[in-house]
């Protein structure tokens, strides 16, 4: 009990949507291979860990994880207990995505998935199951941070990602935007800087793509800024202003 457990996943193309029958058979999940791909995979193995431990009533609980070059990165804290376990695994459930709008619905009750999109009337793929609870502790994820700011020795890209992540811990529903897709999606002339894209659409930058910002924002309103957006550059464009 209170013991850290560190696991390091180098097999990213299953559970990342580019073998879909490998991820089903390993980890008894269906991938996701879309725009945030990489953190449906992370939640696809936390769910595994999950499960495992829960036959045993032991609870892992998640407190840290990140995707990096070609491998994932996770950490979980053991407990024991029969609710502390259940409470666990009723995280466990369904992203839908649709690939024509790319709205995106968490669902932990399997008899309420359904098919249509209610946004654009699309059909809904489905992604699972998954774990849909926080992928960051804020507290370790402050104690990584500080630590690492305080020693030298510390590469640089490691305090990059740890920044990024601190930062990306203040919004945890899943899936995420990538900026550039979601441009070419709504035919916005020119991508804004990621930093004014975030601040536009109220939201946090992501470790897992460069262009990539989470919101709390209903996928609605998303779509309806990004269409402001859209006429905005335009606007920017016919005045020549960059």
């Amino acid at each position: 009990r209170g013991g850290i457990l560190s696991l390091t996943a180098t097999d990213t193309a299953p559970l990342s949507g580019t073998y879909p029958r490998t991820c089903l058979r390993r980890y008894g999940a269906r991938p996701l291979r879309n725009e945030f791909k990489h953190e449906v995979g992370i939640r696809i193995l936390i769910k595994k860990v999950v499960e495992l431990a829960a036959q045993h009533d032991i609870a892992m609980i998640p407190l840290f994880a990140y995707a990096h070059l070609h491998y994932f990165k996770l950490f979980f804290m053991k407990d024991r207990g029969a609710s502390l376990t259940d409470s666990l695994m009723e995280r466990i459930g369904y992203l839908l995505y649709c690939f024509k709008c790319a709205n995106r619905e968490a669902v932990v009750d399997v008899l309420k998935l359904r098919e249509d999109c209610p946004v654009c009337g699309g059909r809904f793929s489905v992604g699972g199951p998954l774990w849909l609870g926080e992928l960051w502790d804020k507290e370790f994820v402050d104690f990584l941070h500080r630590e690492a700011e305080r020693e030298e020795s510390v590469h640089r890209e490691t305090k990059r990602i740890l920044s990024l992540i601190r930062e990306e811990s203040e919004v945890q529903s899943p899936g995420f935007y990538v900026l550039s897709k979601l441009c070419e999606k709504l035919s916005i002339p020119r991508q804004p800087p990621i930093r004014k894209a975030v601040e536009f659409f109220e939201g946090v930058r992501t470790h897992f793509e460069g262009d990539g910002f989470r919101t709390e924002l209903p996928h609605r309103e998303v779509l309806r800024r990004a269409k402001e957006l859209k006429l905005i550059m335009e606007e920017r464009l016919k005045g020549g202003r960059s």
